[in-house]
């Protein structure tokens, strides 16, 4: 098994929106809403625009999302979708 990831290009804005549904849509069914689930194709163009995300590939398929945001000046808020 190989792990790598790779820096999101707004062209995988659809397939992320794919691992965010099924990586969030338990918690949406759950609570009624979840600020991962439910992203056009164009909310994550503009996301990944915005806040670095890189891809997690297993064996050359893409199975998860990191990504950070800076909060203030040396702190980031980093997530992870997998």
């Amino acid at each position: 098994m190989t792990i790598e990831y790779r820096k999101a290009e707004t062209e995988d804005a659809e397939m992320l929106v794919n691992i965010y549904n099924a990586s969030f849509y338990s918690d949406y069914r759950r609570f009624g809403a979840c600020p991962g689930y439910g992203k056009t194709i164009e909310m994550m163009e503009a996301s990944i625009r915005d806040n670095p995300k890189y891809i997690i590939l297993c064996d050359n398929k893409p199975v998860g999302c990191v990504s950070c945001k800076m909060q203030e000046m040396r702190v980031y808020e980093i997530t992870y979708d997998i």
